[in-house]
């Protein structure tokens, strides 16, 4: 790196070497440098004698003596501050442009070196966080134990563990037949250990082991009919196994809880001898397969150097490997006073298998379990399948019920609405039909009594307080006090003396939204147009009365 800066100063200084002599050159007149090219005078030196001294010729005569006028003096001071900015610029250049151009490039250097570290912490923090991922750490034991009982082709190619490096490595140099055709052929159909395992098809160890220059007729031919695309499944066999779940342990035992199953859990070492005459001789026994295959057992396999079968083996006390468990939902019955109940669902270990057993005794501990305790596990399942079923049928009839509310409330929005419109419309004709009665019932008030004996004194106090002061002649009835309240008080009604009031159809009968009544004693006026003012007492020949709004 230091070469680099070295490098880089060195061409920055030979490109600013450059360009200040360009301007340095820029700035000298041009009539100057033709002045200067001719007063430099053409030394003629004598021809050299052979063995003489070299004579230095005379240069008092050679000097021609000025005799044009100096430059003026305006020019000379331009030219010395075109020079002088000339340099500022350049200084200004050096000092603050080349210090940040190599800051900004040692900046780059130190972000790309740190961006490459981040980026190796990273790969190596996701390559540790899928090592350790359970699903592959289960991919990696079904591998290994693909290995172990024969379902890969260990002559023709070697696979690495493609959980760890991302890739699949093949390594088939050494074992491929010589043959041009085979060898194109199988060194474009090999499989990965993955897909061997999940399509049922894996290479022979026999079929493709090397052959002599000339191959047999059979496999020639059939090897070079193949296309690309397609392996000759007469040179694969697999090996029936356990079909372990791709999943971690406490997955395996969700799904068991979810789906009311059998779970059988094995577990292994793979330094042990005992692991390895047990999967030979029980795991991949057909007696056994069938034995898990007719019962729908769900099997979760692990290598006891894996964390997460290591704390299993914890779990259940395990002292001695291979280990084989089956675990099953159970129930406690509960003896109270009330009687007999029973306990919430547990997932339980409900037979244990540790070291090597022979084929017969394993299946019969496993199938004594299985009997004593599948009559629960299938009441259980009965119960929740129609617990479910239950809760389907109300989620739907919910459904339906929501749905018919949604367009029960729309169609009450609708009707409210309309309602609405429709009220809002008579209470507009209601208050027509009130403002046209006002205005008529005012263009037929008496007007205000002035003689002596004819009228009587009324004082009346409003709602809001006010205190108004009215003459009113006796022989107008008690209704003429309500109809001079409302229409001149109440409500600001206006009218035109010159127009003429007709009463509204509509609004015949009015009914007055107030009370009126005396003081001493308090007794309510009658609203009516039948009792006068000279027949009542409380209010003739005078009267003082309070008007009260009513609720």
């Amino acid at each position: 790196m230091t070469s680099q800066f070295v490098d880089e100063f060195r061409r920055m200084q030979n490109a600013v070497t450059s360009t200040i002599t360009r301007l340095y050159s820029a700035t000298i007149p041009e009539h100057q440098q033709q002045q200067h090219d001719e007063e430099t005078p053409i030394i003629q030196r004598p021809p050299e004698m052979p063995g003489g001294f070299v004579t230095i010729p005379q240069l008092e005569n050679t000097i021609p003596e000025t005799t044009s006028p100096s430059p003026s003096i305006e020019n000379t001071i331009f030219d010395k501050i075109n020079k002088g900015m000339t340099i500022v610029f350049i200084t200004t250049i050096l000092i603050f442009l080349i210090p940040l151009y190599i800051i900004f490039r040692l900046f780059l250097y130190i972000l790309f070196f740190i961006l490459s570290i981040i980026i190796k912490i990273q790969r190596h923090g996701y390559k540790t966080i899928r090592n350790n991922d359970p699903i592959n750490i289960s991919r990696r034991f079904i591998m290994r134990f693909d290995d172990r009982i024969g379902n890969k082709s260990k002559n023709i190619l070697e696979i690495d563990d493609s959980l760890q490096t991302g890739t699949n490595t093949v390594t088939n140099n050494s074992l491929i037949p010589s043959n041009n055709n085979l060898n194109k052929n199988v060194s474009t159909l090999i499989p990965t250990t993955s897909s061997l395992s999940a399509t049922g098809l894996v290479l022979s160890s026999s079929s493709l082991s090397p052959s002599p220059p000339s191959p047999p007729p059979s496999l020639s031919s059939t090897t070079s009919n193949l296309p690309d695309s397609v392996i000759n499944e007469s040179h694969l066999h697999e090996i029936e196994r356990p079909d372990f779940l791709e999943c971690s342990y406490s997955q395996a035992l969700y799904i068991v809880k979810k789906e009311m199953t059998w779970l059988m859990v094995y577990i292994e070492s793979d330094k042990n001898k005992e692991s390895i005459d047990f999967t030979h001789d029980v795991l991949i026994n057909k007696k056994f397969l069938k034995f898990i295959k007719d019962r729908n057992i769900l099997i979760w396999g692990g290598d006891i150097c894996d964390s997460e079968a290591f704390q299993t083996c914890n779990q259940f006390n395990i002292t001695k490997l291979p280990f084989l468990g089956l675990l099953c939902l159970t129930v406690n019955q509960i003896p109270t006073s009330s009687g007999i109940q029973q306990s919430a669902p547990v997932l339980s270990l409900v037979s244990k298998i540790q070291g090597y057993k022979n084929l017969n005794t394993t299946l019969n501990k496993l199938d004594k379990s299985y009997k004593k305790y599948n009559p629960v596990v299938s009441q259980l399942k009965l119960t929740n399948s129609v617990l479910n079923h239950d809760l389907t049928r109300t989620a739907y009839e919910n459904s339906i019920q929501r749905n018919q509310q949604t367009r029960q409330e729309r169609s009450n929005n609708n009707s409210n609405s309309n309602n609405s419109n429709s009220n809002n419309n008579i209470t507009t004709n209601e208050s027509h039909s009130l403002r046209a009665w006002l205005k008529w019932r005012k263009s037929q008030l008496r007007p205000e009594c002035n003689e002596p004996g004819q009228y009587s004194r009324i004082a009346i106090k409003l709602p809001d307080g006010r205190r108004i002061q009215l003459k009113i002649n006796k022989d107008c009835s008690l209704e003429e006090i309500y109809a001079i309240v409302e229409c001149n008080y109440l409500n600001d009604v206006r009218i035109d003396e010159s127009v003429t009031y007709n009463l509204p159809t509509n609004h015949s009968v009015h009914q007055y939204p107030f009370d009126i009544y005396s003081l001493m004693p308090k007794e309510l006026l009658p609203s009516d147009t039948y009792s006068t003012i000279n027949n009542n007492p409380l209010i003739f020949p005078n009267a003082n009365l309070i008007v009260e709004l009513k609720e």
